[in-house]
């Protein structure tokens, strides 16, 4: 019967490691007081481009957006519903959107900041405080 030591010794792994290999394999310690060189990672914390978008994505981005608690009910509601068939631009001129499909890239940051512009100078103070909300979420850089 052999008894062995709980704690572990070179000549222990150095006479395992003879069957195989003549070299023990024991890891270099690092010395102390040695600085320790950290490389940089470069993550992309920039998000997705709300200006060149699909609204599949969009919507796929504002429901986790919205399970995570970062953005709130009308917010999500007004993202998720999808974009109408025709619109207005801050000139008055009407803007045909029946072309903009679930896979097509919209413009949604410029879409939203124009109709955030035409609720507050026509007076309509819950349409945008909705779409300021919804502004602020596509200029910021939500966690995805």
């Amino acid at each position: 019967m052999e008894i062995y030591s709980i704690r572990p010794s070179q000549t222990f792994q150095f006479r395992n490691n003879q069957k195989g290999n003549s070299k023990p394999e024991i890891a270099p310690h690092p010395q102390k007081n040695q600085p320790v060189n950290f490389q940089a990672v470069e993550e992309d914390v920039k998000g997705p481009n709300f200006s060149a978008i699909s609204m599949a994505e969009i919507r796929e981005i504002a429901l986790k957006s919205f399970d995570q608690g970062a953005i709130d009910h009308d917010t999500f509601s007004t993202l998720y519903e999808g974009l109408p068939m025709h619109a207005i631009d801050p000139a008055g001129q009407v803007i045909d959107l029946s072309d903009v499909s679930e896979t097509t890239p919209f413009d949604f940051r410029s879409f939203y900041e124009e109709q955030l512009q035409i609720a507050s100078s026509i007076g309509d103070p819950r349409t945008a405080r909705v779409l300021g909300a919804v502004v602020a979420f596509l200029n910021s850089s939500p966690v995805v």
